[in-house]
């Protein structure tokens, strides 16, 4: 057996599906000289398909609260699936702005905290058009995930107080990485 899989194979429902990409392109490289691109074979797993129902339901232009920089839906689906996100993690998204990595991870089923340094963006939002006011918790109520948002902080990663280097003790710190070992020899952490 070329790949030692196991298990019942499924062709209907399959847990697992795997790709194999012929390129087999004629022609030069393109730099000028006079050598064919060779003939490649590619395998490969695949971790995610393109849902274009899910991508038009997600799409920036449905939600209530975006800003001048909310990220694509269909990027954000990109990189919870490159993360492997899935229903009962917890995840944070440090950089929450207007929730859109967030709205993504929980609609894979998992716990979303998230943290910004701005408040406005976090718990004042804006006012609509219409009089309504909207914020980030607005979103996960658009599609029904609100009992996914564990919670937002304002905090700024720069500044945060779990930095060795911003804390008191840094100088002991420091002191404890210069000590020697049990050895006698100067150690690092």
């Amino acid at each position: 057996m070329f790949f030692p899989l196991q298990g019942k194979v499924q062709l209907k429902r399959p847990d697992v599906k795997f790709w194999l990409m012929i390129v087999n392109i004629t022609g030069t490289t393109g730099h000028g000289d006079a050598d064919m691109v060779p003939y490649r074979l590619y395998f490969g797993r695949i971790v995610a398909e393109y849902n274009h129902v899910v991508a038009q339901r997600y799409a920036l232009s449905s939600r209530p609260f975006i800003g001048p920089t909310s990220m694509n839906a269909e990027m954000a689906f990109i990189m919870c699936n490159q993360a492997q996100v899935r229903a009962g993690q917890l995840v944070l998204d440090p950089y929450m702005g207007t929730g859109s990595i967030g709205v993504a991870m929980a609609y894979h089923g998992a716990q979303v905290m998230g943290t910004d340094v701005d408040m406005k963006v976090i718990k004042l939002g804006k006012t609509t058009a219409k009089g309504e006011h909207v914020n980030v918790y607005s979103n996960f109520q658009h599609y029904g995930t609100r009992g996914r948002l564990a919670g937002l902080l304002r905090l700024d990663l720069h500044t945060h107080p779990f930095r060795r280097d911003l804390q008191e003790g840094a100088a002991s710190d420091i002191a404890l990485q210069q000590a020697p070992d049990h050895n006698g020899e100067s150690g690092g952490i």
